[in-house]
């Protein structure tokens, strides 16, 4: 039954879907303002896990350098042992 404009079922369904598409907009608005907060948050959470991660790269990278130090001093000695014990 489509009575039209003369405020039939049409109108009650037009004034029905016209609430419900307001309610979804402000429903929408404030699912959009926690995605916003959310969002905020795993971007802040990601610069703070990208920071951890360059420390640790330097730090590691830092260890490597003293270890690899470390084992060419250890070789210079052993071939100074070497040489005195030749001697």
């Amino acid at each position: 039954m489509n009575i039209g404009k003369t405020g039939g079922p049409e109108f009650a369904f037009q004034h029905t879907r016209r609430r419900k598409t307001e309610h979804g907009t402000r429903l929408g608005r404030h699912l959009g303002t926690a995605t916003s907060q959310t969002l905020q948050a795993i971007l802040e959470e990601i610069r703070n896990l990208r920071q951890d991660l360059q420390n640790s790269t330097g730090a590691a990278r830092r260890t490597e350098i003293f270890l690899y130090r470390k084992q060419t001093q250890e070789t210079v000695v052993a071939r100074a042992f070497q040489s005195v014990a030749r001697a």
